[in-house]
């Protein structure tokens, strides 16, 4: 679940699938406005792009968001690790596509494995609480890793920023 914190212009707030509004903040916008059922995004060259306005009452999800997990500050540097990772989990299934995080006192193990091969690598990071291992895509990791500190819990992983809020159940993956 994410969640983005920002001004629209709108007179009340608006539920709209994500799929519809990722690639019009990048379009350079000039213009809202709003109906019942729609959002009308406008450009500075006159592109006009409208969005569904979903009616549906959206649930109190304030609750998923609570940091109740142990903070952990994820290195930057960790994206890198990431990206050699995927090498070898990108090629399989899209649904494979996974890392496994484990997580001991103090330290990070980061495990990307495929059909020709694995990598592995260890960081120092700053984590007190229980062992945990979770699997989590290379994509979502690097996000994550953008924001620095996180909650992790053995049931979320949670992300708080200044206008960003992301949860995520962990899991572990089942031998096939």
């Amino acid at each position: 679940i994410g969640r983005y914190t920002f001004k629209t212009g709108l007179k009340k707030e608006a539920l709209i699938r994500r799929d519809c509004l990722k690639g019009i903040n990048s379009l350079g916008l000039s213009k809202i406005s709003e109906s019942s059922s729609w959002v009308h995004f406008q450009t500075e060259d006159g592109l006009q792009v409208a969005c569904r306005r979903h009616s549906d009452n959206y649930p109190d999800l304030g609750h998923v968001f609570d940091s109740d997990g142990t903070k952990v500050t994820l290195p930057k540097s960790l994206t890198e690790g990431t990206v050699r990772a995927e090498v070898f989990t990108a090629e399989g299934d899209k649904e494979d596509n996974a890392l496994l995080v484990k997580l001991t006192k103090g330290k990070l193990k980061l495990h990307g494995e495929g059909a020709t091969g694995f990598y592995e690598e260890t960081r120092n990071v700053p984590y007190k609480g229980k062992d945990l291992d979770f699997m989590i895509t290379p994509k979502l990791l690097s996000e994550v890793v953008k924001h620095g500190d996180c909650h992790v819990s053995e049931e979320r992983l949670t992300v708080t920023a200044d206008k960003f809020q992301y949860a995520t159940v962990l899991g572990t993956k089942e031998e096939k």
